[in-house]
Parts: structure tokens; C-alpha cells; sequence
């Protein structure tokens, strides 16, 4: 069961013409509770969102909204 989702970074982004956007990149941390650690927790999948809009990574700075289609690239050098 997901607890909750901690922000890891946030990235800017550009469309091919030019649009501004900025995808935050999120980390779902689960519930891995036992008898012997009530309260222990695992990392789960991370999460790519801009705008409220899932976003699909397509390969190093490179994501496609997934509602639309739109593919938005960063020059972050650091980007995943």
C-alpha cells in the first residue's frame, strides 16, 4: 500500500516548439510493515508529473505527456 509520495526534484522542460514546462519527479514510498517493524517502509516506483498530467520517460531527458502525446526534452545534464 503506497503511504505517501516525497518529492525528489523538479526538471525543466521544453517542448519542440519551445513551450515552458517543468516535470516533477516523485518517489512512492510503500508500507512494508511486520510484527517486528510496525512502521517500516520500502521505496516504490518513481513518478514523472507536469501540470497534474502523468508523464512517460522515454530515455535520459526525454518524457511524453501521456495524455497528449507531447514529447518534452531537458538539458539537465543531471536529468533521468
Amino acid at each position: 500500500m503506497i503511504k505517501r509520495e516525497e518529492h525528489l526534484r523538479s526538471l525543466q522542460c521544453k517542448t519542440s516548439d519551445g513551450q515552458e514546462h517543468i516535470v516533477d519527479v516523485y518517489e512512492e514510498v510503500l508500507d512494508a510493515a511486520t510484527f517486528e517493524e510496525p512502521s517500516a517502509e520500502v521505496r516504490g516506483l518513481t513518478i514523472f508529473r507536469t501540470r497534474g498530467n502523468l508523464v512517460i520517460p522515454l530515455g535520459k531527458g526525454c518524457y511524453r505527456i501521456a495524455a497528449t502525446g507531447e514529447i518534452l526534452t531537458s538539458e539537465d545534464p543531471n536529468a533521468p
